[in-house]
């Protein structure tokens, strides 16, 4: 039987938890905008963007151009986590098999974001894939700053 390997990051960010879990959950098609840089494109394949089953391409930049697909395995709404599953993609030439959890948390007045990384090695001298959890701190970092923008927007211009 194959080991199945866990790494695991933290980040924090300084907005309101079930905003950032709506833009993993319901709006991933922000993405691009949020962090063009970083995710080049995200295209839905199958289902719709926030419903466990529904399948999404995506074209990112951790380390080089790289695209995956992904299915929606698990969305726990009450505690804010999502499990997203590769079918295919660069990652999979590495590794056999790759699943990442986030969960999102308010803590004080900041959100905390937990990746869980799981996978199985395609050989035993492959390193264990940090550049993932870098990767998703930094979308992250974005996804604040994208999240703050638009809420002192929101208080310049309030509704009448």
């Amino acid at each position: 039987m194959a080991e199945i390997f866990k790494l695991e990051g933290q980040t924090e960010v300084k907005c309101k938890a079930d905003k950032f879990f709506e833009i993993y959950t319901c709006k991933s098609y922000l993405f691009p905008k949020i962090c063009p840089e970083k995710i080049k494109s995200v295209q839905l394949l199958e289902g719709d963007w926030a419903t466990i089953g529904s399948v999404k391409v995506w074209n990112y930049v951790p380390g080089g151009s790289e695209s995956g697909k992904e299915r929606i395995e698990a969305i726990d709404v009450d505690n804010k986590s999502v499990t997203f599953n590769l079918l295919e993609g660069d990652i999979l030439k590495v590794y056999k098999t790759f699943k990442a959890t986030l969960q999102v948390t308010n803590k004080d007045d900041v959100c905390l974001i937990k990746v869980t990384l799981a996978y199985e090695k395609q050989h035993e001298d492959t390193p264990p894939p940090t550049m993932y959890l870098d990767f998703v701190a930094n979308v992250s970092k974005d996804i604040e700053a994208y999240l703050l923008k638009a809420q002192d927007k929101a208080a310049e211009d309030p509704v009448s």
